[in-house]
């Protein structure tokens, strides 16, 4: 059933002109005990699609779709035909006619099964097209505006933590709770509409969206957020608005762009009155209905840190999400063409110490750095010596110990045991549990777990949460969070300074695995992605004085990881480890690509030798590596004191 959903997503999306995304988010309509394996089949087929052909683009990206069609239902072509797209096509044909996978999916109906869900966090409002990730920023080669913004003060001038005034309250329920509901009562409205409803269930619907305005931008709303940034927010709600009506089939790029200028308008605003909110807005579109999903995503500003590169001044957020909206992004951090910021985002963050460098923290324990089926020869050597390098590196942060380091480790490492176990409990009777993503568990988890731990493990759970709410395990995850922060503002502040240069540098080394940067006059999408990452992880790379080989298996992970292979930053890790290896003069043994699929072997090869230099000649290595690629010095960054000038 599971790879019968791919298919059957998979199809939709070539029938529909769409992509990876729409395949993804046609499985939404399928039952959510099916969904999250489907989604996992789906990628890693498509994936090995984008890495078995260089037609990457063909036939606007259906080519790379039907060839993953093709792979799941086990008939691939012959290696020389899969840059055939005519081939391709006729056996797709063929294999749609054997196995009859429809081109709709049905939406799953409520059944009596229970799905479990323990997720830490807020409420989750009830938007309804799609529950996938957010879209991926665009990339950076995009130009970005690089204007000073109208007069920023406090914190957003020179660094540091906003200061909340009196009226913050009023200004945290406005980007809380009245723009979610205007959000959610806009979605109910289009819907209403795009389906003909009847004139009474469309004026309550439009009456509600109304109301759910005059909230968010009523007399206390305006009198707290003031002048600019009252009347900015106005602006992006009628962009919204705009945005969400405008016509099925409509590429609706004049009226998306609109969202997001609104959203970086509303930015400035906010940043000119030294208030410490910010917003992200993003448009989803359903290629099969035409519909368009406005998503304003809003945060809380906990910290603002402005770097210099040159005469360049760009300012890192560090962002944590305050509104209940059930979309998410994947991303650890993100930059846009309309914002004149790089985003931080802690939550993500926090995820990611829990997820990746947390289980490698305690004595003898390794950082999963590839998916749970791979080969375990292969990963287990690969992963404890990842875990060696993430004890040594991160036990030698500033203010902790590194007794403090294996200690969190050790506790985390016990609580993911428990939860990992009691999620194959779960999947036996056709249920999933969903990890709790925080240090601390939610309030009332242990209810949710009766029936599937026992009351000793539930004690060990209530001893362990308590543990880690101790002063040294707190400290010790704040220090772990606060290190990768660093490395992932150095990664979007690099994503900035490429879009301000745009640089018309393609890598060769690229540019043969992901074609050139423009074609017919028109950027390539992919092409374009790849590049900003290779020069963003790059960097990272140069300049990460602290975790430089934790960040390289991060770069590798995207190669041991089947799950991600074809992704932007798969091309990207490819170049960087073979171009790291050819500077140091760590030996390969063959391209890391054969046949149309990546040599994880050889990959892990590259990586163990590369992670046994010192991180000196890591960083220096990455450093020239960048220089050769990019054929410019890599502009020296640093973080300005508070009291120096920081305007762009």
């Amino acid at each position: 059933m599971i790879d019968r959903a791919a298919l059957a997503a998979l199809a939709r999306a070539v029938e529909h002109g769409g992509d990876l995304d729409s395949a993804s988010a046609a499985l939404a309509r399928v039952d959510p005990l099916l969904r999250a394996a489907a989604r996992r089949r789906l990628r890693v087929a498509h994936a090995d699609a984008l890495l078995a052909t260089r037609e990457k683009r063909a036939d606007g990206g259906r080519h790379a779709l039907r060839l993953a069609y093709l792979l799941l239902a086990g008939a691939p072509p012959a290696p020389g035909a899969r840059d055939d797209v005519e081939a391709v096509t006729a056996a797709y044909e063929a294999a749609r006619a054997r196995h009859g996978a429809p081109a709709t999916l049905g939406f799953w109906w409520p059944t009596s099964l229970v799905l479990l869900a323990v997720v830490a966090g807020s409420a989750t409002a009830a938007l309804a097209l799609v529950d996938r990730p957010a879209p991926a920023p665009v990339a950076a080669s995009v130009a970005i505006a690089a204007s000073a913004g109208p007069g920023y003060r406090g914190a957003f001038a020179s660094g540091g933590v906003p200061a909340p005034g009196p009226d913050d309250p009023v200004i945290r329920r406005v980007f809380s709770a009245e723009v979610p509901g205007f959000v959610i009562a806009l979605d109910r409205f289009s819907d209403a509409r795009r389906g003909g409803a009847p004139p009474a269930e469309l004026g309550a619907a439009e009456a509600e969206m109304a109301a759910a305005r005059a909230r968010a931008l009523g007399l206390d709303a305006q009198r707290a957020l003031g002048e600019g940034p009252a009347r900015a927010l106005g602006a992006l709600l009628t962009a919204a608005r705009a945005a969400a009506g405008a016509r099925a089939g409509d590429p609706g790029d004049r009226v998306d762009e609109g969202v997001a200028e609104a959203a970086g308008a509303l930015d400035d605003a906010l940043a000119a009155a030294g208030t410490g909110y910010f917003v992200d807005g993003d448009v989803v579109h359903d290629g099969e209905s035409g519909r368009r999903l406005v998503i304003v995503y809003a945060f809380a500003v906990e910290r603002v840190r402005v770097f210099a590169a040159g005469e360049a001044r760009v300012r890192a957020l560090h962002l944590r999400r305050i509104d209940p909206l059930n979309w998410s992004h994947t991303l650890l951090g993100f930059t846009r063409p309309h914002l004149r910021a790089a985003a931080v985002l802690l939550d993500q963050l926090d995820e990611q110490v829990l997820n990746l460098v947390a289980p490698g923290l305690g004595a003898g324990a390794a950082v999963p750095l590839f998916e749970p089926e791979a080969d375990r020869g292969l990963r287990d050597r690969i992963e404890a010596r990842a875990g060696e390098i993430a004890r040594e590196e991160y036990g030698a942060l500033p203010g902790i110990d590194a007794a403090s380091v294996r200690r969190l480790g050790e506790l985390l490492g016990r609580r993911r045991a428990l939860f990992d176990g009691w999620g194959r409990r779960a999947t036996e009777r056709g249920l999933t549990l969903v990890i709790p993503a925080k240090l601390r568990l939610p309030e009332g988890i242990t209810r949710s777990l009766d029936g599937f731990a026992s009351r000793a493990e539930l004690g060990e759970l209530r001893a362990l949460d308590e543990a880690l709410g101790g002063e040294a395990p707190g400290r010790a995850f704040a220090a772990l969070r606060d290190a990768l922060a660093a490395s992932v503002e150095r990664h979007e502040v690099q994503h900035r300074l490429d879009a301000a240069r745009r640089s018309p540098i393609m890598p060769k080394a690229l540019a043969d695995r992901v074609g050139p940067l423009e074609s017919d006059g028109h950027e390539q999408p992919q092409a374009a992605a790849a590049r900003a990452e290779l020069s963003a992880y790059l960097a990272e790379l140069a300049r990460d004085t602290r975790t430089p080989r934790f960040g390289l298996g991060m770069v590798a992970r995207f190669l041991f990881d089947r799950r991600l292979h074809g992704t932007a930053e798969s091309y990207a890790a490819l170049v960087i480890l073979e171009g790291l290896a050819a500077e140091l003069g760590v030996a390969a043994d063959a391209p890391l690509v054969a046949g149309g699929a990546v040599d994880r072997r050889g990959a892990g090869k590259l990586y163990l030798g590369l992670a046994d230099l010192p991180p000196e000649r890591l960083r220096a290595a990455a450093g020239r590596l960048w220089e050769r690629l990019f054929e410019a010095p890599l502009p020296a960054l640093r973080l300005l004191d508070p009291r120096e000038d920081a305007t762009p």
